[in-house]
């Protein structure tokens, strides 16, 4: 199933053929890698890191929750987005759904391409970072993982919460700790959605 997260349109109808072909969903990984790339529009006419990292992703999600709700258990690890993790937590609270496990994952500085954009090829700084600094592909993925399948997320009652490498709990900022930036950032996106993609209902939550 072919999944472009910078075309709406995409998201759709991967959800779409998702759920005609399967009954069940138990983890939603939302991680795209695109960081600080020089700036252009989606399809949809969105901001490249914006449409790839939250609004593809919240889109996603919405799309999938009735599935991901008849699922239980469930989980849904974002990476880097705890303004959208805090928010859907709530409200999935405040419905009274209590198997879905929604938790936001850092994966820490990950040697990987998601740095071409930040350096000059050949600067010292980079060659810093990727060398002693941060860390494999495999290790990145550990606190995800961790959030995706350890039974201690069950066990704790772990939701709405920030993890970083490898699998400890965060402490984020005010900034992203913020119910009413959470909230803003929700609205914002929910407004964006209804003018992009027609006949868009809103969120269920």
């Amino acid at each position: 199933m072919k999944l472009n997260l910078l075309s709406l349109a995409s998201v759709k109808a991967f959800a779409e053929e998702f759920m005609s072909k399967y009954n069940e969903l138990h983890v939603l990984l939302n991680n795209a890698g695109v960081m600080m790339c020089p700036y252009g529009l989606s399809e949809d006419g969105i901001e490249t890191q914006f449409a790839t990292h939250h609004v593809a992703h919240y889109y996603l999600t919405i799309l999938l929750l009735p599935l991901l709700e008849k699922s239980k258990p469930c989980r849904i690890v974002t990476a880097c987005n705890l303004l959208f993790t805090r928010e859907l937590a709530k409200r999935l609270e405040a419905r009274g759904i209590d198997n879905l496990y929604v938790n936001a994952a850092h994966p820490g500085i990950v040697r990987s391409d998601l740095l071409r954009h930040t350096f000059e090829s050949g600067n010292l700084i980079k060659k810093f970072v990727q060398d002693v600094v941060s860390v494999s592909t495999e290790d990145g993925a550990l606190t995800q993982l961790y959030l995706a399948t350890s039974p201690e997320v069950e066990s704790k009652g772990i939701k709405g919460k920030y993890y970083v490498p490898f699998g400890k709990a965060g402490c984020p900022n005010p900034y992203s700790s913020s119910d009413n930036n959470a909230a803003r950032l929700w609205d914002f996106t929910e407004n964006l959605l209804k003018e992009k993609v027609p006949g868009y209902p809103g969120a269920p939550i």
